[in-house]
């Protein structure tokens, strides 16, 4: 995926009562529910037709594996993880109209046989609307059980999840004029897709121990 942000710790207060100089380091272990999320490549799109497919594969436990090297955790500090969020968002566009598009974003796996099954749905998105902004998506069910599955096989060492998320356009009209795509006025942009998801991990802490 082009993007990584690295994970973010999330509500997680550690309070030192009574601190006295001299006094013995006890290790405490608390649970730590961390966020992170990645985007896809772009995809680019640039057809003549309302209808058109664009895939983008993922190798998605070099990316979790790149996530967690960025804050100093390994897979064997991960106690569960799970999908919390997706979102789209047109990166490049500068045709001289808008236009509206519907459709689905699928996603399946390429290391194993699962999916493709819809992981968000589009209904008349402006694509000028969506230029640089962050737009959050309705998940869907059987998508979302792909990505979960992914990631408690990539936790258990089972599998090393890769993906594959596929644009699946059904309609495109241009605004104003509501006409599709064509060879004298193709749809041209460029977008990502990026999925959320939060990790429960071990974390060891030295706190000062009053007794």
């Amino acid at each position: 995926m082009r993007k990584v942000l690295g994970i973010i710790f999330l509500s997680v207060l550690v309070s030192l009562v009574g601190f006295i100089a001299g006094c013995i380091l006890d290790e405490k272990v608390i649970q730590i529910v961390a966020t992170g999320e990645t985007c896809s490549e772009e995809f680019e799109e640039d057809s003549q037709s309302e209808q058109f497919s664009t895939p983008s594969v993922v190798d998605y436990a070099k990316e979790i594996d790149r996530i967690l090297a960025d804050n100093d955790l390994t897979r064997d500090a991960i106690l569960d993880a799970w999908l919390v969020g997706a979102s789209y968002s047109v990166t490049d566009f500068s045709q001289t109209h808008d236009w509206m598009i519907s459709g689905a974003i699928t996603v399946e796996r390429q290391d194993i046989t699962a999916g493709p099954d819809t992981l968000v749905e589009y209904t008349q998105q402006s694509v000028a609307a969506a230029l640089g902004e962050t737009i959050p998506a309705v998940l869907n069910g059987n998508g979302v059980a792909i990505i979960n599955q992914a990631l408690q096989q990539y936790i258990a060492g089972t599998y090393n999840p890769v993906l594959v998320f596929t644009v699946e356009n059904g309609t495109a009209r241009s605004s104003p004029g509501n006409t599709p795509p064509s060879t004298s006025d193709p749809i041209v942009f460029k977008w990502i897709a990026c999925v959320k998801i939060q990790v429960l991990i071990d974390e060891a802490y030295d706190v000062p121990d009053p007794f």
